[in-house]
C-alpha cells in the first residue's frame, strides 16, 4: 500500500513525532512522498507556556535573538515519514512573509526562499548562481494540538 504525505505525516503526528514548537504542515502541489513542517522562533515563548514546555539552551537562544529581532523559521522536511532535515531560515528583509537560505556548494551560490500566503498556500524557489532553478507550490495547515 502506498502512503501519501498526508497520511505519513498523520503516522507521525499521532504518536507525538514532531518537534513541539513545529506549527504548519505543509504539502507540496504535486503529489510526492513528501512533506515539512515549520516553527518560528518568534512563537516559541508562547508555545513553551502553552504546552507547560522548557525551554532548551538552544531554544532559548533562538527565543532571545526573536525578541531582539532575529527571527528565524525552522523546517523539517520528511521524506516518506522519515525526518531528512531540519534547517534554519532567516527571515527576509524584503518582506514580513518570505523566510530565506543561501548557501554554497560545489562551487554554486544557492538561494531559497518560502514565501506564505494569508490562506496559507506557500511558494518555494531555489536559484542556483541567480538563475531560478526550481519553482513549487503547496499548502499549509496548522498542526492540531
Amino acid at each position: 500500500m502506498r502512503n501519501s504525505c498526508k497520511q505519513y505525516f498523520e503516522e507521525i503526528w499521532s504518536v507525538g513525532g514532531l518537534n513541539p514548537f513545529a506549527t504548519m504542515v505543509c504539502y507540496p502541489e504535486q503529489p510526492m512522498d513528501t512533506f515539512f513542517v515549520v516553527g518560528f522562533s518568534g512563537d516559541f515563548g508562547a508555545t513553551a507556556a502553552r504546552k507547560k514546555m522548557r525551554l532548551s539552551p538552544q531554544d532559548k537562544k533562538l527565543f532571545e535573538d526573536s525578541a531582539k529581532g532575529k527571527e528565524i523559521m525552522l523546517l523539517w522536511a520528511y521524506i516518506k515519514g522519515v525526518k531528512t532535515q531540519e534547517i534554519p531560515f532567516d527571515k527576509s528583509s524584503r518582506d514580513r512573509t518570505t523566510w530565506s537560505l543561501d548557501w554554497n556548494q560545489d562551487g554554486a551560490i544557492w538561494h531559497q526562499e518560502y514565501s506564505f500566503g494569508p490562506t496559507l498556500r506557500y511558494r518555494m524557489v531555489i536559484y542556483v548562481n541567480h538563475q531560478l532553478a526550481a519553482d513549487a507550490y503547496g499548502q499549509c495547515e496548522i498542526i492540531p494540538e
